[in-house]
């Protein structure tokens, strides 16, 4: 008997959350949970929303002090079922060993009835670590070849 109860609260639960589902959400995504100093630090907000919704960018490479920001790539826009989904990816960096917190940040929009209305991104974390040193050994030079497509097709070219 109880568990019938449950059963059916539960379904009344899950139509209700059906009936009231967001018109506007944002997701923060990075492409790793673990980075080495100065690694490129790709952090992505997928903002999805409804035809008719308007909302502004905030500053992002403002919001996250801590890091280095280097680009903002072009936004990619696509649609999804009812959605529009933009994605907008900003490059950091960090010269430092360190946890990272990426804050949750604040979007303001405005809906189709032009109320104006707040949503957060998730927070995300990450750690950027030292390359490890062997001591013991003797001072080696780093030698890193740059390659470039022009570079390729000569015949004078790095090998």
């Amino acid at each position: 008997m109880v568990s019938k109860i449950v059963k059916y609260f539960l379904v009344i639960l899950f139509l209700s959350l059906q009936l009231f589902a967001q018109d506007f959400r944002v997701l923060t995504e990075i492409d790793s949970a673990k980075y080495l100093i100065g690694d490129y630090i790709n952090i992505k907000y997928r903002v999805e929303y409804k035809n008719g919704i308007q909302f502004q960018m905030p500053s992002i490479k403002d919001s996250l002090t801590e890091l280095t920001f280097i680009q903002e790539l072009p936004i990619q826009q696509y649609k999804k079922d009812d959605y529009i989904i933009d994605e907008h990816t900003f490059v950091f960096s960090k010269y430092d060993s360190a946890g990272v917190v990426v804050p949750a940040i604040k979007f303001r929009y405005t809906n189709n009835e032009g109320d104006e209305k707040i949503s957060y991104s998730n927070q995300v974390e990450f750690v950027v670590t030292t390359i490890e040193v062997n001591l013991q050994e003797d001072i080696q030079d780093v030698n890193c070849l740059l390659y470039t497509s022009d570079a390729a097709d000569e015949e004078d070219s790095v090998d």
